[in-house]
């Protein structure tokens, strides 16, 4: 059998049963990207707005880049056929590889922004910023590949570039701001960030020596560490399936001058193309994967959708809203093996809800639960004073909750050489440098 028909039923077999495989896998990731980084506790996190920016044109890449192969297995590949389609899958394919690497890319720089210790610098990490950023992206990404419209054609069976002058100019625009500049960030951002995670643990240990709490601390290092590995994995991976596709863009306008190729050379090097294009979708096809296999939280909030999914469909609403007040009440149950520091009752529960109904117990979110009117949840009664005498205090400040006032005083600038220190006003707000009583520390 000659090359030129192993290669053929070689793409043949990968056209019809691994691309419909991996578009199917791809889709699906993609999706649950966008679920998931559209829920409301990602939504005030500058990075998990570039994921969520970046999961749509991953979606539509994985669509274009595998649906025009899984369709070559059974007719014509379009591609090759019609001159517009060409243009317009080249085009097309160019825009939203470079709206996604350079979103990820700037997710990079947003993380080692988060994790220095420049306040500065970490200003600049907030959603609202990282909008305004995907927008420019979005609009550079539409705007530079348009050499595609009008160089690209289908020629000897093939959509491919006009002249070897434009086939070069293509190969150094794809190979410089698709491949080298992202991957050379992104790797620089990694030495940053460990190196800034470096000096954190550096600090925090000291810290956490002195203050005699070696427990968090250990918990943070393991929080940076996972942190880390999170953000190596994804860079491993991005550079794998990127670097043999450069290796084609390089090779690309030196093949184009040569002459008399033989055939199987020729099948040779369309197949190497072909297979390093392949490639190079898998980060976008994969990517949900490499979250929900380096992310604890990303686990922890598909989990959290899978549940309520099946909840819903198998339950009606009441069915559900009944099954997470014994969610609750079995948990203040528990609780109450440790009401013995709060002298409350601590008696084995065989009715939780009588038992609830005729006991105390506290919400961790006090008057501010939004439960309070749909269930018979826990109960908190506040302390009203019609006008608190303490305001002024720092330390009662901090152990009570008051309407409209935060939990602590603001330092001072001037201390005790404050000209308004007598000024109840000014005091409620900021502190003097006031001596606590030892006792009340013990």
């Amino acid at each position: 059998m000659s090359v030129n028909n192993t290669i053929s039923i070689i793409q043949y077999n990968i056209n019809r049963y691994i691309c419909p495989i991996l578009l199917i896998f791809g889709i699906i990731g993609c999706l649950l990207n966008i679920l998931l980084f559209s829920r409301k506790q990602f939504r005030t996190i500058s990075c998990c707005t570039y994921f969520l920016s970046a999961s749509i044109p991953m979606m539509v890449l994985v669509f274009i880049g595998y649906v025009p192969y899984s369709y070559a297995a059974y007719h014509p590949n379009p591609q090759n056929k019609n001159p517009l389609f060409c243009k317009l899958r080249g085009y097309m394919g160019q825009s939203f590889q470079l709206m996604y690497r350079w979103i990820m890319t700037i997710a990079c720089i947003d993380r080692y922004m988060v994790s220095s210790t420049n306040l500065y610098l970490r200003k600049f990490s907030n959603p609202r910023i990282a909008y305004s950023i995907v927008i420019k992206i979005i609009i550079l990404s539409i705007i530079l590949p348009l050499h595609n419209l009008i160089f690209l054609n289908v020629g000897i069976g093939w959509c491919l570039y006009s002249k070897a002058s434009y086939a070069f100019y293509h190969s150094l625009f794809t190979f410089i701001l698709i491949g080298f500049l992202p991957i050379m960030i992104m790797i620089i951002c990694t030495f940053l960030i460990h190196d800034n995670l470096r000096l954190k643990r550096i600090r925090r240990r000291d810290y956490y020596h002195y203050q005699d709490d070696h427990l968090t601390s250990r918990l943070l290092s393991t929080r940076d560490n996972q942190v880390l590995l999170m953000l190596f994995i994804q860079v491993i991976f991005y550079i794998i399936s990127t670097i043999p596709w450069m290796i084609v863009l390089l090779y690309a306008p030196y093949a184009y001058n040569i002459k008399n190729k033989s055939i199987d050379r020729l099948m040779i090097e369309i197949f190497i193309g072909y297979l390093t294009e392949l490639n190079v979708y898998l980060y976008p096809t994969l990517s949900f994967y490499i979250y929900t296999l380096t992310s604890k939280t990303f686990r922890r909030e598909l989990f959290t959708i899978i549940y309520t999914l099946l909840t819903r469909r198998n339950h009606s609403q009441n069915e559900f809203t009944s099954s997470m007040m014994n969610i609750r009440i079995e948990r203040g149950n528990r609780l109450l093996q440790l009401d013995n520091i709060h002298n409350f009752p601590s008696t084995e529960i065989d009715e939780g809800k009588e038992h609830i109904a005729q006991y105390t117990h506290l919400c961790r979110f006090s008057e501010l639960c939004r439960n309070k009117k749909i269930e018979p949840h826990l109960i908190y009664f506040p302390h009203k004073v019609p006008e608190c005498p303490q305001l002024e205090e720092s330390l009662h400040r901090a152990e009570f909750l008051h309407s409209n006032l935060p939990k602590y005083l603001v330092p001072c600038i001037y201390q005790q050489d404050c000209r308004m220190k007598n000024k109840v006003g000014h005091r409620i707000k900021y502190s003097h440098g006031e001596d606590i009583p030892l006792s009340l520390l013990i």
